[in-house]
């Protein structure tokens, strides 16, 4: 059983690295961080300090400070410091963003630039991070790569007849199924 927002949160995480991608084409990275302030971190913000009116005066819950101040700020590292726990995937894009601008910053080749995206969530995922396991980020933790590479590789893969393209979907298909599986069994 996997449930369809498991499948919307890895487009989320695609579209993401996609877009990111093509941005970078356009502007490189200047102002990246102000970008994505404005347009993840904001609205994301607005609505966690909704979600704080809310629980102080109709639910009478009591957060820390410290508490508002990292969920403000995207940062939700244990399960008892989220505000809203559906918004693990803020920190989780708020690292991939950091790990995409520093590969992007230090590596000019594409294929170093994809082998470090690779790397990242391998070491990630054996590496101890802060995500509560009730969030299942290891299910998610391949789809921004993913997303980073199809960006990097778009007008080529335009240009791929049908035959070529339904075996390299096949193949891609097949290999993401497995590691999909590995992920979401360990």
């Amino acid at each position: 059983y996997l449930p369809w927002r498991s499948i919307w949160s890895s487009y989320v995480f695609d579209f993401s690295g996609f877009g990111l991608v093509k941005s970078y084409e356009k502007s490189g990275l200047n102002n990246f961080f102000k970008k994505k302030m404005i347009r993840v971190l904001l609205p994301y913000s607005l609505v966690t300090a909704s979600w704080l009116i809310i629980d102080i005066f109709i639910f009478k819950k009591q957060h820390s400070t410290l508490t508002v101040v990292l969920s403000l700020l995207g940062i939700n590292l244990t399960i008892s410091s989220y505000i809203d726990l559906s918004m693990w995937y803020i920190t989780f894009l708020i690292i991939w963003y950091i790990v995409f601008y520093i590969i992007f910053r230090v590596f000019s080749n594409n294929t170093m630039k994809i082998v470090a995206l690779i790397f990242t969530p391998i070491l990630v995922y054996v590496l101890p991070i802060p995500f509560s396991p009730q969030c299942g980020y290891n299910l998610y933790i391949l789809y921004f790569p993913l997303g980073v590479i199809l960006g990097i590789y778009y007008h080529a893969l335009l240009n791929i007849n049908k035959k070529t393209m339904l075996n390299l979907l096949i193949g891609i298909s097949i290999i993401g199924t497995i590691l999909f599986a590995c992920f979401y069994l360990y």
